[in-house]
């Protein structure tokens, strides 16, 4: 057994503890699944799968005695699209072959172990850390390297992340002008602290999402492609002005979600975007993807307090917004220099890398991902964590030419930019969602079958010998006539 904290403080360090009727809508949802794949090609059951568990499921978690993770809406909806794919189409899974590039995505499944094992904790605990990051990263990671690995993978991933926006739009509304309270209508409790939900004289909707700001990236992602999609071209004549008035729709509901941080993170990506089609380059994305390593850089070894940018938004912006993020930053300080006393591994779960005062009361919130990923994991846990995020954007956007990249096949690089603006969300938010997951290993696995089949026609063929030449019909062949 782990020499971590009993099952009791487990319990107490959960954020919810799933209702009944909770607990009957993920029962639900296996059944769904069945469905889908019974009805649908494999790969837009999977979509739907994603779309459906990630925007409606229920928020909490039931915990688990042994080394199973705890159930949650990741892990029964995970879980349920690996069963299906195995059950219909499980040669599609023999078939995929590791590469190289696959790389972090591996060590980032394996690292709690050496977490857990470097922190007195056991292997016991490790092969838990493992399995629960294996089914929250590693399966979304694993399906879109199997069917979502070529352009119209691509495509199909961007609308289904458009679409998902778009159901999104009238929950969303109803919230604003009703308060968040869907949640609650559907499963008997609120998700979050309710008081968080109020913004600029109105109400900011969490819909069944665990924070209003995980609805705000969500919904700018969405208006992100669906922008992009529009511009781009990827959208025929006959239907653009349909799906231009929908985008719209999305755009207006994004900016009435009252997330400050995701508008500026919609208005870079298209910025990009936008600058890369204009000079046909890929430049402006990759410039984008600097900013979040060199920020872990500068915040983990304190060259830079942040103090000048909290000044430049409280005179500008708003004096909350730079209280907001002035406190921020002093935990990100607190926290990195806890982290950096077990730099290779971190201090692996159940709040160890918290700072606490001198009555062992945690003192500390962990906002960022980045923060989150080095507390725990360490140095190397932070590495893989750009790797997963960063690396297929750079090798992707690198594999292909500036008319594959802006003409012929667009959605790829809008999902380039979508996962650049989530790198800069994970400075400080810590919002998990499978489909940057998904649109990470779609690219890896783009770049894949673009090496494999560029190796394959690389091949030469071999010369004919004497044997091997065709025969001139009518000409004798070994002292015959060919047709005696």
């Amino acid at each position: 057994m782990p020499r971590g904290p009993g099952l009791a403080m487990r319990r107490a360090m959960n954020h919810l503890e799933l209702s009944g009727t909770a607990l009957a809508a993920l029962a639900a949802f296996l059944p769904l699944c069945a469905v889908l794949f019974g009805l649908l090609p494999a790969r837009t059951a999977i979509l739907t799968g994603f779309v459906v568990g990630y925007l409606f499921l229920p928020q909490g978690e039931r915990l688990v005695a042994g080394v199973l993770p705890d159930i949650d809406r990741f892990v029964i909806t995970h879980c349920a699209l690996l069963l299906g794919v195995v059950l219909v189409d499980l040669r599609r899974l023999t078939r995929l072959r590791p590469h190289a590039l696959d790389l972090p995505i591996i060590v980032m499944c394996a690292v709690p172990f050496f977490s857990s094992v470097t922190n007195g904790l056991g292997a016991y605990d490790g092969l838990s850390g493992v399995m629960s990051r294996s089914i929250g990263w590693g399966i979304p990671y694993l399906l879109g390297r199997a069917y979502l690995a070529d352009d119209v993978g691509l495509r199909k991933l961007a609308l289904a992340i458009v679409i998902g926006g778009l159901l999104y739009v009238p929950l969303c509304l109803l919230e604003i002008r009703m308060s968040p309270q869907l949640h609650n209508w559907a499963y008997g409790y609120h998700q979050h602290s309710f008081h968080q939900t109020h913004r600029l004289g109105g109400f900011r909707p969490t819909v069944f999402m665990q924070h209003g700001l995980a609805v705000g990236l969500w919904m700018a992602s969405a208006s992100l492609l669906g922008v992009w999609l529009l511009l781009s071209g990827a959208i025929t004549k006959r239907r653009r002005a349909a799906f231009g008035a929908l985008v719209l729709a999305l755009l207006a509901t994004t900016i009435m979600c009252k997330s400050l941080g995701s508008i500026l993170l919609l208005g870079l990506g298209l910025g990009v975007l936008l600058l890369g089609r204009l000079f046909g380059r890929a430049w402006p994305i990759l410039l984008l993807l600097v900013i979040p390593p060199t920020y872990v850089v500068v915040r983990a070894r304190e060259v830079w307090s942040g103090d000048e940018l909290v000044s430049v938004i409280k005179r500008d912006i708003s004096a909350d917004r730079a209280q907001s993020l002035s406190f921020r930053l002093r935990n990100e300080t607190a926290l990195s220099r806890k982290a950096l006393e077990r730099p290779a591994f971190g201090w692996s779960g159940y709040g160890r890398a918290a700072v606490q005062d001198e009555d062992g009361r945690t003192n500390t919130i962990v906002d960022g991902y980045w923060i989150q990923s080095m507390g725990q994991n360490g140095v190397v846990g932070l590495l893989v964590l750009g790797g997963v995020l960063l690396l297929p954007v750079v090798t992707f956007l690198r594999s292909r030419g500036p008319r594959a990249l802006w003409v012929e096949a667009p959605e790829g690089t809008g999902l380039a930019a979508l996962l650049a603006i989530v790198a800069l969300d994970d400075l400080m938010n810590a919002m998990f969602s499978p489909f940057p997951v998904l649109a990470a290993a779609a690219l890896t696995g783009c770049v894949i079958a673009g090496k494999r089949s560029r190796a394959a026609a690389a091949i030469p063929t071999a010369e004919p010998t004497d044997l091997q030449a065709p025969i001139d019909v009518g000409q004798p062949a070994y002292g015959r006539p060919v047709w005696a």
